[in-house]
């Protein structure tokens, strides 16, 4: 999970993180990198709790190369109703990493995507509700430190959403 080299989400720079661990992958490569640059401690020590609870078994599947910036304007469907992805800017991670991508900022295609992927290639959506969350709290951290505080109230939906698992 993660990718080997320093990389960058946004203008966020990110350390290179190479691991079989996903939540390792997320916390160490990508939330905690990002509440720093963000300034927002506060909310490390209630996702570190969050953490602590988490396994492996909250990330279906394995990693793969995923497109790792996925939004409605880079995703679409070729005549067999099949997924097509345009512009990959891949990393390893699962499937809910771009789902979670998708989620924060278009709902109703992520809710479109999540189903053509569980109907066509059995993708576990319950289980991996969490994961997606993660994802989507990733991308909207990302937003804070590029933009400002306007999406704090975001991030703390989705804080709290994980509090509650």
């Amino acid at each position: 999970y993660g990718w080997p080299a320093p990389s960058v989400l946004g203008r966020c720079p990110l350390p290179p993180v190479d691991t079989n661990d996903p939540v390792a992958a997320l916390f160490d490569g990508r939330i905690m990198p990002l509440l720093s640059q963000a300034g927002r401690m506060d909310w490390a020590d209630r996702l570190r709790q969050v953490r602590a609870g988490l396994s492996a078994h909250a990330f279906p599947g394995g990693p793969s190369m995923t497109h790792g910036d996925f939004w409605g304007g880079n995703h679409g469907a070729d005549a067999r109703d099949r997924l097509v992805v345009f512009d990959p800017a891949p990393m390893r991670a699962g499937l809910w990493w771009d789902l979670g991508f998708l989620q924060a900022f278009s709902p109703a295609s992520a809710a479109a995507v999540r189903e053509v992927l569980t109907r066509q290639y059995g993708y576990p959506a319950d289980s991996a509700r969490i994961a997606e969350w993660l994802a989507e709290l990733t991308i909207m951290l990302a937003h804070v430190v590029m933009f400002g505080g306007g999406y704090a109230a975001q991030v703390e939906r989705i804080v709290s959403r994980l509090e509650q698992q």
